[in-house]
């Protein structure tokens, strides 16, 4: 349509263009991303487990696989629920690992030293339960500070941490640290308690 000779065009000012922002990262929104990043953490946790065994480090599987998974989460910002099935057969894994342990010949052979075994073991977890309620005194203490600070193997009470989920990170850092101590000081103290030969 012509315009008429008294009109005056009013020009419409743009919109601004809207920029992505520099410092917001990925995150999976979508099942298929989702689905992708866990494919990812699962292949770093088995790479860095196997690469930590290999440099026979304590606890090598577990502490490289969770340090592998970590990786793989610090670098998309972005945290996985663990999948329910997950739940159930971890602490199936462990408890079967566990029980594997247990023969009869071990039995048989544990038997002179039950007893000790016995008092070794309440007394170390009366230490810990120590330990624990002076966190709490404190305010120092973790989600599941008695795990945390109870004797057994790394994977045992981690698994124990994912079955109940409470604490299951601050479980495994209290005894990844517990177990590269052992490993720096045993040295040390295999020297002192050994007895001269007369």
């Amino acid at each position: 349509m012509p315009r008429s000779r008294g009109s005056r065009h009013v020009a419409t000012p743009e919109r601004p263009r809207s920029r992505p922002c520099p410092h917001i990262r990925y995150r999976p929104s979508s099942e298929a991303g989702a689905s992708v990043l866990m494919l990812a953490t699962l292949a770093a946790a088995v790479a860095g487990g196997l690469l930590a065994r290999r440099l026979r480090l304590p606890g090598g599987l577990l502490v490289g696989s969770a340090i592998g998974a970590a990786a793989v989460t610090l670098a998309s910002e972005s945290r996985l629920p663990v999948p329910a099935a997950m739940n159930i057969a971890i602490p199936i894994a462990v408890g079967t690992l566990t029980g594997l342990l247990l023969t009869r010949k071990a039995v048989r052979e544990l038997r002179s030293v039950l007893l000790m075994a016995v008092c070794s073991g309440v007394a170390i977890i009366a230490l810990g339960l120590g330990v624990a309620a002076a966190l709490e005194a404190i305010g120092w203490a973790p989600p599941a500070v008695a795990l945390a600070t109870s004797p057994g193997a790394l994977s045992v009470l981690v698994g124990t941490a994912i079955e109940v989920q409470t604490g299951s990170m601050e479980v495994a850092m209290f005894h990844m640290v517990r177990l590269m101590l052992v490993v720096l000081l045993s040295p040390l103290l295999v020297a002192l308690l050994r007895h001269p030969d007369p």
